[in-house]
């Protein structure tokens, strides 16, 4: 027997605010990946047991691609334009230690941070050419002040000090 005021089809118990239906079809396309993307980026820049600062450079990239590839789709478009402007806010200009890392990077270097910033500003229409002159600047002002503090110094091949096996510190961690 149903209680009285419970609808047919309706859990027992439920307010009928929350069994309300579901739509027939999902809004936008269904293979639509892009909360995954952003989920994945904070998770992959949270990290703190290892060095997030030169894979920074490489999420914005995804983050453009996504957005740049949904800009004009009907059902997600006004929302994606939202998207793109809160990343355009705050990647406008990026900073130079994430510029720095990413040039550090043995796989990206100089040439490749470049290349990066010219894909991510052809996604988000953001001109990156006068930052790349400024982060190139900046770096080889960092090479000379590097030059001349450790240029005159005469590198020798160092001779391992005699000591006794016994007489390391790991023997303490035991």
């Amino acid at each position: 027997m149903k209680e009285e005021g419970q609808a047919a089809g309706k859990r027992p118990g439920r307010p009928a605010r929350l069994a309300r239906k579901r739509p027939a079809r999902p809004v936008g396309p269904a293979c639509w990946t892009g909360p995954q993307i952003f989920y994945n980026v904070t998770v992959t820049l949270s990290g703190v047991y290892y060095p997030t600062s030169s894979q920074t450079i490489h999420q914005i990239v995804k983050m453009s691609e996504l957005l740049n590839s949904y800009r004009e789709d009907e059902h997600l478009g006004a929302a994606v334009v939202v998207m793109e402007t809160k990343l355009k806010k705050y990647w406008a200009n990026i900073p130079l230690l994430y510029a720095l890392s990413a040039i550090i990077d043995p796989m990206v270097k100089l040439s490749g941070l470049e290349v990066l910033l010219e894909f991510i500003g052809i996604n988000l229409s953001i001109d990156y050419s006068e930052q790349i002159t400024d982060i190139r600047t900046k770096l080889f002002k960092i090479f000379r002040i590097y030059e001349t503090r450790f240029g005159n110094i005469d590198i020798r091949q160092s001779t391992r000090p005699e000591t006794e096996p016994k007489q390391t510190s790991w023997s303490l961690l035991k």
